[in-house]
């Protein structure tokens, strides 16, 4: 399971599930996470900034129709299992 995920918890969490091989992940607070694999091929090249761009107007959309609460947050995080997963995004 080593490898970089894209993780996505809020709002508009449910972006992460139009991505291929997406689960989820309750952290070490209970909070639950959408979590998708980055492909090794495009983590040298990760459009990171196209993709929080994207979330950040979905959240946008959400508050100007009255029903954004807490927008999404994301990360993009490494790890080595998914018990260190949980433990990061914690």
């Amino acid at each position: 399971m080593s490898g970089f995920y894209r993780c996505l918890r809020g709002d508009n969490e449910h972006l992460a599930m139009f991505e291929p091989d997406a689960f989820v992940v309750e952290d070490a607070n209970g909070h639950t996470w959408i979590c998708c694999p980055i492909p090794e091929t495009q983590v040298e090249s990760l459009p990171l900034l196209a993709h929080l761009t994207e979330v950040r107007d979905a959240d946008a959309k959400l508050r100007e129709k009255g029903v954004g609460e807490g927008g999404t947050g994301v990360r993009i995080i490494y790890c080595e299992s998914q018990e260190e997963l949980q433990a990061q995004l914690g």
